[in-house]
């Protein structure tokens, strides 16, 4: 059974390799755990996915995008007034209602979507946080610290290993920057 081999040959499952799983799962592979890596999405990328340059195409590739609608109001009336928000209108062949919140389904997740780009927040966001949790590391002083540590250059390196159909697949991550994150 899949089950029993997954408990017997894996320390840790790592649902997702999008900017939070991925480095996750490379983590701790590289602290000796064995990891399993499971992401959405088919094996072939399309070239809107393998070239940062059509990130904009990516988003509506009809076997990346995951075209979800969300609700950001309880209140119906609310709700409407945010000029994003579709009400009962005709997309893809289906009614939609909400505001269109695009996913991604495959290697990389949602960075699929933004070409890898980082955009760092308002210094303002980082001590409100800081003020609202209490925690001074919040700040946007230490914050700004780990932007210049993840502003570095990444290598992945396709590998040996099997996945659970036994097709040879795996990633190992090299990084230019001692890993995980040093305390700052």
């Amino acid at each position: 059974m899949i089950t029993d081999k997954i408990l017997d040959e894996y320390d840790f499952v790592v649902v997702g390799s999008g900017a939070g799983g991925g480095p996750v799962a490379a983590n701790l592979a590289k602290a000796g755990y064995h990891v399993l890596l499971l992401e959405a999405g088919g094996r072939q990328e399309p070239i809107d996915y393998k070239v940062p340059a059509f990130h904009s195409l990516s988003s509506e590739h009809r076997d990346l995008a995951w075209k979800f609608y969300v609700h950001h109001y309880a209140d119906a009336n609310q709700e409407r007034r945010d000029r994003n928000f579709i009400d009962n209108k005709k997309i893809d062949g289906a009614i939609r209602n909400g505001v269109f919140y695009p996913r991604a389904g495959t290697l990389g997740g949602c960075t699929a979507h933004h070409a890898m780009i980082f955009i760092a927040p308002h210094n303002s966001d980082w001590n409100y946080i800081a003020k609202v949790t209490g925690d001074k590391s919040w700040n946007a002083k230490s914050m700004r610290k780990y932007s210049s540590v993840l502003s570095v250059v990444c290598i992945y390196d396709a590998r040996g290993g099997e996945d659970l159909t036994g097709t040879t697949m795996g990633i190992t991550a090299g990084c230019q920057q001692q890993w995980p994150i040093p305390p700052c």
